[in-house]
């Protein structure tokens, strides 16, 4: 299955900031936008629905979407609201890909932060822009992530080997009724339907420590517990328990930290928790909860659920997760999926239910098992700007160009734009075109990429613009006699004539300022103007596609300043 998920990455580090990086379909950035982190927007209204939530009384779903649109305004301000808005108009609405939303808390530094249930986020109506709850919406993926851990490398499976799957279950007396059948059931389909892609192991119906230590020595790739989970113990103290099963039968609650160190076999895999607030984290002390203490042992993959969940919705989610992960869905996705499953039940939005799932993922697309012969790749963007360099029979596409020029990011816009050139000769690893390689430049994708820039710099920025005021560097006498003096030891007039239109145009554009020393004439690419009160034609920075040696840089300038002499026949 292809990738078509771009990536929406929100970091709060402190209490003051909020900064996004957004990321296209191969991983690269588009964007680093920030805003400031608004915890006021948690009134006492909301902070109420936080509670009645927490109680399990939530029974209206004006209330969940007043929860919602708190916990968004709060990490959203009018700026960043306005810039998340934007990107999924253009990803999801124009260009009909999806959005990965990634959350990384400082949970150590804030824990009550983390401990917010997020899931209930969803677009505040004065936004305008309809109902999108973020972690529901199928064409969004929401998930909570952990900068310090480790990203997850991909579990290369071999062609005959199979995925493992363990269910665990813990039903000790004294407790409520574990019902686990339809995942059970569910679970036995999947084996039986693929039954050379996926194995279920002997089933564990009494967990206990050592029970668990032993289906872990058989490598599972899935580890799935059904149980019953807590974040407090008896004695009130935040420490997040899970019902293991004793000797006699009997409840032995084991704490976060002890359960936790069962997977120090250097285990990975994924972790599916259905137990009551095995996902909750504490408000006053880090890395306390179950799912958190996971997290901390690397594992990669972490499903969890923050709230207290009856079996019905628990075993609903399951095997809708199981049935979007069979169709090779990425496992964020898949939990997406359920958790919008469970929103289309009769409970819709009235209860917490959907918002329950939480998923702690360290996996960079979401696809953490590939079998050797699994050809999965990333989608290209499909856009009519994939062009085919005849001579050197280099494939180039001006789509992730499109997508920075459309989101005005200028500065990696004209990094993309360079790379493309560069690519598109066979130079990349070079410090420039030489002056075959600009002779032989496709006019096609010149043109291609010109007509990207003028569209989206509203005709500021672009190779024509910049050939029109070469066209007139060019035609006017040089009337600077110190300009002369700059070059007075070159010897060849050519060469000179050259140096000295290439400086008289960076000066037009706003590249180079020439009444200032040698060594200081040209601006630092770093101090250039990445936006549009940048010069007419200040954008692209085509100089750099040339080599940065001097030597007969400026001869190759000029050429390429000619070379766009096509662009207007």
């Amino acid at each position: 299955m292809q990738n078509s998920y771009y990536t929406y990455r929100i970091k709060i580090e402190n209490h003051q900031d909020v900064k996004v990086e957004k990321r296209d379909l191969n991983d690269r950035v588009l964007e680093n936008p920030s805003g400031k982190l608004r915890l006021d927007k948690l009134t006492d209204e909301a902070r109420e629905l936080l509670q009645l939530s927490k109680n399990k009384q939530l029974n209206e779903s004006r209330q969940s979407k007043l929860l919602g649109e708190a916990l968004f305004d709060s990490l959203f301000d009018d700026v960043l609201c306005q810039n998340f808005i934007d990107f999924y108009d253009l990803i999801i609405r124009k260009e009909q890909k999806r959005i990965r939303i990634e959350l990384d808390i400082n949970e150590k530094l804030m824990p009550e932060l983390a401990a917010l249930p997020w899931e209930f986020m969803c677009l505040p109506q004065k936004a305008n822009s309809g109902s999108v709850w973020l972690a529901t919406a199928p064409n969004l993926a929401f998930s909570r992530r952990r900068t310090q851990c480790k990203v997850a490398d991909p579990i290369s499976l071999q062609p005959n080997e199979k995925l493992r799957i363990a269910l665990v279950i813990a039903e000790p007396q004294g407790l409520n009724p574990v019902v686990y059948e339809k995942v059970k059931v569910e679970l036995e389909n999947l084996a039986s339907e693929q039954a050379h892609r996926v194995e279920l192991l002997p089933i564990v119906r009494a967990a206990n420590p050592k029970a668990v230590d032993s289906i872990l020595k058989q490598k599972p790739h899935i580890f799935h517990f059904i149980g019953h989970g807590r974040l407090s113990d008896e004695n009130h103290q935040n420490v997040g328990q899970i019902a293991f099963v004793d000797e006699f039968g009997g409840v032995s609650w084991e704490d976060a930290n002890d359960f936790s160190n069962l997977f120090t076999r250097n285990w990975r895999g994924i972790l599916v928790l259905q137990a009551c607030e095995s996902g909750a984290l504490s408000e006053s002390q880090p890395f306390v909860g179950l799912a958190s203490r996971v997290v901390q042992q690397n594992v990669p993959v972490v499903i969890a659920m923050q709230y207290e969940v009856s079996n019905s919705t628990a075993s609903q989610f399951s095997c809708r997760f199981y049935k979007e992960l069979a169709e090779g869905k990425p496992v964020d996705v898949a939990v997406q999926e359920s958790r919008y499953a469970i929103a289309l039940s009769p409970k819709r939005y009235r209860t917490r239910d959907f918002a329950t799932p939480v998923i702690f993922m360290q996996v960079a697309d979401g696809n953490l098992f590939q079998w050797q012969e699994n050809t999965r790749t990333l989608l290209d963007i499909k856009q009519p700007s994939i062009l085919q360099n005849k001579s050197q029979k280099k494939q180039v596409s001006c789509a992730h160009l499109e997508t920075l020029l459309s989101l005005k990011s200028w500065r990696e816009a004209d990094k993309e734009t360079k790379q493309i050139v560069l690519t598109s000769r066979n130079k990349i690893n070079s410090p420039g075109l030489e002056i075959e390689d600009v002779e032989e430049l496709d006019i096609k994708l010149l043109e291609m990429i010109d007509s990207l820039w003028m569209k989206y710099s509203d005709n500021k920025f672009g190779i024509s613009l910049q050939h029109n005021i070469w066209k007139k560097i060019i035609s006017t006498p040089i009337m600077y006699g110190f300009i002369r003096r700059l070059f007075s030891k070159d010897n060849e007039d050519s060469t000179q004539k050259d140096k000295e239109n290439v400086y008289r145009f960076g000066e037009q554009v706003g590249w180079c300022q020439i009444n200032k020393p040698d060594n200081q004439k040209w601006i630092p690419y770093k101090k250039l103007t990445f936006n549009l009160d940048a010069c007419e034609g200040h954008l692209p920075y085509s100089r750099t596609w040339c080599s940065r040696k001097w030597g007969h840089g400026p001869k190759r300038f000029a050429r390429l300043m000619s070379k766009f002499e096509s662009l207007h026949q």
